[in-house]
């Protein structure tokens, strides 16, 4: 019996039951069977380009990390890394007028040679920008690829201004 006082037939209780269960899939678009029965095979893991870029709910993505990247991260990482080039070659051209590395391991990094000078600044350089650009969504990490990217211009001017007076 329900609340009514009226007697319930089972065969149709399951049956609205099912109906309704059909509906809630059909509304939140699932195909009824649990993905998450068994792990993800390893080959299609690899296969599989990364799904998850945004959030479903407001307030999700502070401090959550997503499968893709954004671009704009992405060209920002780039542009710093672009820029960290830029000044190595400015800086080897700076020495070769006379300048002095003042960066301890960047001055250690040019007695082992160019090379090492050039592959180590990139790299150290390189790490922060991956770390930084994957960190997209914590605001840390934008509040310091936006000063780091600052600070590059900063430096492109200072080299700009060594080259007009000593070059």
């Amino acid at each position: 019996m329900d609340s009514r006082g009226v007697r319930e037939n089972p065969e149709q209780k399951n049956k609205s039951s099912v109906t309704d269960n059909m509906d809630t899939l059909k509304r939140e678009k699932r195909s009824g069977r649990d993905r998450r029965q068994r792990p993800t095979p390893v080959l299609r893991r690899l296969g599989t380009p990364a799904r998850r870029s945004g959030f479903r709910r407001d307030g999700e993505s502070i401090n959550s990390y997503v499968d893709r990247l954004s671009w704009s991260m992405i060209g920002l990482g780039g542009l710093l890394m672009l820029l960290s080039g830029i000044d190595a070659y400015l800086t080897l051209i700076h020495l070769q007028h006379g300048g002095r590395e003042v960066v301890p391991t960047m001055a250690w990094a040019l007695e082992q040679g160019v090379r090492t000078f050039v592959i180590l600044k990139l790299a150290i350089t390189g790490t922060g920008a991956v770390y930084l650009v994957a960190h997209q969504n914590f605001r840390i990490a934008r509040v310091s690829i936006y000063g780091l990217l600052t600070i590059y211009t900063a430096l492109m001017v200072y080299h700009a201004i060594l080259a007009y007076l000593y070059w």
